[in-house]
C-alpha cells in the first residue's frame, strides 16, 4: 500500500495542501476499492488510518484504535450485464442498481407501467405479476409531496415481484442498503421515443448478513492532565464497488473530511491543547449512521465530558463557504466560528443551519453532546457517483478551514 508521511513540520499552507492531496489520492484510490463492502475496502482504509495516527503520535484511548461492530449490508461483487434490446449499458454511467437490488438472470419482455390509474395498475402487478416480464417505469418530474410519496412506495414494492427498469435522466446517485429486494431495480438513462422491447439481465447481489466494521479512535492528550475532551469526527467509509468495474471513490465524501482529522492530529501532536483532542473516524455512515450510533451506545470516553464535537463531512471545496448544522442550537459557538471564519474574507460565508439527522453528529445530539456538523459549499457537484475522484477535488478552502477550526477550539470557553 502507498505510504504518506505526515511529519511534524510547520503547518503552512503549501505543506498542508500537499499532504492533504497525497492522502486523498491514497484513500480514494483504486487500492481502497471505494472504502465499501467488497474486497474489504473499508477494512483496508481503517488499517491505513491507524498507520497514520501512529506515525503522528496520536495514541489509542485504551488498548486499541479500533471499535468493532457488525451490521448487514447488500453488495454487488460479481460482474453485471444489462442490455436494452441489443444495447449494452455501462455500470455507473448509463445504468445504476438500486442498492437494495436482488438477483436475476434472463431475457425479459419490457412492459410499461402506464401513468393513467397508476395506483390501480401497480396493485394489479403486485397481485399477479408477469413471470416473463420486467416493468418499465418512467415517471414525470414533480415536487408534489403526495406524488413523491406514491413514487417511493412504487419503487420499494415492485422489485419484490419482478425486475424493474426505472428511467432516470437526472444525476445518478448511489447509496448503501441494509435490506434487499427479491429482484433488481435498474435505473437507466433513456432519451428515445420508443420503449425497448426486451431487457437482458445478469445481476447478482450478495447479501452479507454480518459485515464487520471498525470505528478508528485516536487521541492527543492535553498538555496538562485534563478530564475534558474536544472531539473531531468524520466518516471514512464510502460506497465501494458496483460490480468489478464501477468504483465509487468518495474523494469529497468523505476522504476530504477524514484527511482533516490527520491534519488536525499533526497540529495537536506538535501543539497540545488545554483539553484532550479525540479523533473518531466512523465506519458504517453510508449504511445509516451505524458507526456513530454504536459509539454513542458504547462510548470509549464519557459523553458528558465532551465539551464540543465537530463533525466534518464533504470538505473538498468551499468556494461559497461552509455550512454549520446545529448553528441555531448553539448560537454563541456559531457566532464565534462565524467571526473567525469570515474575518478578513478568510471564508466566503459561514452559513447557519438548524438541526438535521444527516451525518454522524446526530446521535451525539440525542445524548446532549454539543455538536456542529460542518460541510463545504460550491465547486464540484460529484456526489455518490463514480465521478467523485481525487484528481478533480480542489480542496479550495481546506487550509482556511483548518486554521478556522484550530482557532475556534483555542477560543472555546
Amino acid at each position: 500500500m502507498l505510504a504518506v508521511s505526515f511529519s511534524l513540520s510547520a503547518q503552512d499552507s503549501a505543506s498542508v495542501l500537499t499532504k492533504a492531496h497525497e492522502f486523498v489520492n491514497v484513500l480514494s484510490g483504486p487500492e481502497m476499492f471505494g472504502r465499501g463492502y467488497v474486497k474489504d475496502g473499508d477494512a483496508l482504509a481503517a488499517e491505513y488510518l491507524v498507520e497514520q495516527f501512529k506515525a503522528l503520535g496520536a495514541d489509542p484511548i485504551h488498548d486499541t484504535y479500533f471499535q468493532t461492530f457488525e451490521f448487514p449490508v447488500n453488495t454487488f461483487p460479481y460482474p453485471l450485464r444489462v442490455e436494452l434490446d441489443t444495447k449494452e449499458l455501462v455500470p455507473g454511467v448509463t445504468f445504476l442498481l438500486d442498492p437494495a437490488s436482488g438477483s436475476t438472470k434472463g431475457t425479459y419482455a419490457l412492459v410499461p407501467v402506464e401513468m393513467e390509474n397508476i395506483e390501480e395498475e401497480v396493485k394489479d402487478i403486485l397481485k399477479d405479476p408477469c413471470k416473463e416480464c420486467a416493468y418499465w417505469v418512467g415517471l414525470p418530474r414533480t415536487k408534489d409531496r403526495d406524488s413523491l410519496a406514491l413514487f417511493r412506495s412504487i419503487r420499494t414494492s415492485l422489485p419484490n415481484v419482478a425486475p424493474i427498469v426505472w428511467v432516470n435522466n437526472e444525476k445518478f446517485t448511489w447509496g448503501a442498503s441494509t435490506d434487499t429486494y427479491e429482484f433488481p431495480l435498474i435505473e437507466v438513462k433513456f432519451e428515445g421515443d420508443t420503449i425497448p422491447s426486451v431487457v437482458q439481465l445478469d445481476v447478482r447481489n450478495y447479501y452479507k448478513k454480518v459485515h464487520e466494521a471498525r470505528n478508528v479512535i485516536a487521541m492527543i492528550p492535553a498538555k496538562e492532565k485534563s478530564n475534558k475532551f474536544i472531539v473531531f469526527s468524520a466518516h471514512y467509509d464510502h460506497l465501494g464497488m458496483m460490480g468489478p468495474t464501477a468504483m465509487f471513490p468518495g474523494a469529497n465524501d468523505n476522504a476530504s473530511g477524514t484527511v482533516m482529522l490527520l491534519t488536525l492530529a499533526e497540529n495537536y501532536a506538535a501543539h497540545p491543547a488545554d483539553v484532550n483532542i479525540v479523533f473518531i473516524a466512523f465506519a458504517g455512515e453510508e449504511a445509516g449512521l451505524i458507526g456513530s450510533r454504536y459509539f454513542v451506545d458504547h462510548p470509549t470516553i464519557p459523553l458528558d465530558k465532551i465539551d464540543f464535537l465537530i463533525n466534518l463531512d464533504i470538505f473538498g471545496t468551499g468556494d461559497e463557504g461552509i455550512t454549520v448544522v446545529n448553528a441555531t442550537a448553539h448560537e454563541k459557538e456559531y457566532e464565534l466560528l462565524k467571526e473567525i471564519g469570515e474575518r478578513d474574507g478568510r471564508l466566503a460565508k459561514v452559513k447557519k443551519r438548524g438541526p438535521t439527522q444527516n451525518s454522524d453528529h446526530y446521535w451525539f445530539t440525542t445524548k446532549d453532546v454539543p455538536a456542529f456538523f460542518i460541510y463545504t459549499m460550491g465547486g464540484i457537484k460529484a456526489y455518490h457517483d463514480i465521478y467523485d475522484r481525487p484528481e478533480t477535488l480542489p480542496l479550495t478552502e481546506y487550509y482556511d478551514i483548518y486554521r478556522t477550526l484550530t482557532e475556534f477550539v483555542e477560543r472555546l470557553e
